[in-house]
């Protein structure tokens, strides 16, 4: 119940409310993959990477067959996205992709990261597949999507996906 609201104040952005009580949610039950998982994505919107990456590994190790582990990997490659460790990044959304290549909203993610670090060709393909499963998509419309409210989050993913070729 602590992680449900934790994760409602979360996507509210009261982090002030989420935090104490997914920690108070992870303490109660330390083998919670599901809290430690939300714990994760809220350290993320924190811009607290190095704590989301620790969080999402102790979710994967507790129950490491879980069928929502892709959203773990793309967590733990924001996380480095957000510590501007863009290889790593890549590497993480792109492994959270191949276990759910449905969660095409990541190739965002992938498009930046490689952009940012000049890897130009690798972006473009990734962005070629964000924009086959979201056609029309643009700068604008991923700006209106939840993300971490970080400054530097949010210039080195709209400044990737421009240099990618997304259309503003």
């Amino acid at each position: 119940m602590l992680t449900i609201l934790a994760s409602a104040h979360a996507v509210g952005r009261e982090f002030t409310e989420a935090v104490p009580l997914i920690d108070r949610a992870v303490q109660l039950d330390p083998n919670s993959a599901w809290a430690w998982h939300h714990s994760g994505w809220i350290r993320n919107f924190l811009n607290q990477p190095d704590l989301a990456i620790e969080h999402f590994q102790r979710s994967i190790r507790i129950s490491p067959l879980d069928p929502y582990n892709f959203d773990a990997a793309i967590g733990i490659g924001i996380a480095h996205f957000h510590a501007e460790r863009f290889a790593e990044s890549a590497s993480w959304v792109r492994q959270g992709i191949a276990e759910k290549p449905s969660a095409t909203w990541a190739w965002r993610i992938v498009a930046a990261a490689y952009a940012n670090l000049g890897r130009l060709d690798e972006a473009r393909e990734a962005l070629t597949r964000l924009v086959q499963a979201h056609p029309g998509i643009t700068i604008a419309a991923i700006k209106q999507a939840s993300m971490p409210p970080s400054p530097s989050f949010q210039h080195a993913l709209f400044d990737g996906l421009r240099t990618a070729g997304l259309p503003e």
